[in-house]
């Protein structure tokens, strides 16, 4: 969430939306927030109340500072009023390719917003629950459900450029009959099929060990050069007055999340990183993204360019080549 600004832009397009933390889990932290103007009303998924605007306001500056994500809130609910979606648990098996472990509809109480079996709600076999609420169309729900899922999994692959072994994938379905992607956990629950899930585990890492052995240096200049490339665009893009700072945010964004993504494989691939100059040059790295961070939100677009420039030149310069001598 950057501002009020966005909020209002949502509501009136959406009318209710729903405010989750960017790195939530179980369901917590997750508001619904209605109204207009100086009338507002927040529901969690066990009280709701009505707020002024400059209560609204003081509720936005906290998401900004925990980090929170603002997305419309969708009407999935069963014809007993009940929020749904579905959760997709896919792996991949002994050939390194995507299938499906569980799938399965998590369903809330009725008048409540989320569908979180941590928060209350109820699991039910996907096969059952297509059933019961789509009758003779349940054949062809399951097979739109089960085919968007590999393409998400293979699309998200190809966004963090790294591979997953499992990802869990929210689905849900509107009652316009739209599909709508919730989100997908790198993490998923699986105290309910532990077991089916430690074989593809198991036969995940013996198709690693056997078959992508020596390949991981590559991957890590891979990475490396999508990050000073994404500094490179973020650059040109500040060059020209007439871009705003906020027109650059996702591209900052992806380049930090890509970093981060690239020191966890140093971490795990690279022996003694932690004492390592290439660990030192990354701390280097990472003090830069601090700064950038507080100059995208105090909306300072000189200093942003300031600290970019700085980046895009000795700094990703001289860590690059580190990344190189490993």
């Amino acid at each position: 969430v950057g501002s009020m600004g966005l909020i209002d832009e949502y509501l009136i397009k959406y009318k209710k939306i729903i405010v989750k933390p960017s790195m939530g889990a179980q369901g917590l932290g997750i508001y619904q927030i209605s109204g207009d103007y100086d009338k507002y009303l927040i529901r969690d998924n066990s009280k709701k109340h009505k707020a002024d605007r400059h209560r609204l306001k003081k509720m936005v500056d906290d998401f900004i500072k925990k980090g929170y994500l603002v997305q419309p809130y969708m009407e999935c609910r069963t014809s007993m009023d009940e929020p749904f979606d579905f959760r997709i648990h896919i792996q991949k098996d002994g050939q390194g390719a995507w299938q499906i472990t569980r799938m399965y509809a998590r369903i809330g109480a009725r008048g409540s917003i989320l569908s979180n079996i941590s928060q209350g709600g109820l699991a039910c076999q996907a096969d059952y629950f297509l059933k019961v609420e789509y009758k003779d169309r349940a054949s062809y729900w399951k097979d739109k459900l089960e085919t968007l899922s590999f393409d998400i999994a293979k699309h998200i692959e190809e966004i963090y450029m790294q591979r997953f072994d499992e990802l869990g994938i929210d689905l849900a379905i509107d009652k316009n009959d739209n599909l709508w992607l919730y989100e997908v956990n790198s993490g998923p629950q699986t105290k309910y099929h532990e077991p089916e899930r430690a074989r593809n585990i198991i036969a995940y890492a013996k198709h690693i060990a056997n078959n992508l052995k020596g390949k991981s240096q590559d991957v890590l200049l891979y990475l490396g050069e999508t990050i000073i490339s994404g500094i490179d665009t973020i650059k040109e893009k500040l060059s020209n007055d007439d871009k705003p700072l906020y027109s650059t945010v996702q591209n900052m964004m992806d380049t930090m999340e890509c970093f981060g993504i690239l020191e966890q494989r140093l971490k795990s691939t690279v022996p003694d990183y932690e004492r390592s100059a290439t660990c030192t040059l990354s701390k280097g790295v990472k003090d830069q993204f601090a700064k950038l961070v507080i100059a995208y939100e105090k909306n300072k677009k000189a200093e942003a360019a300031k600290i970019i420039s700085y980046l895009s030149e000795p700094v990703l310069k001289e860590w690059m080549k580190g990344l190189k001598e490993i």
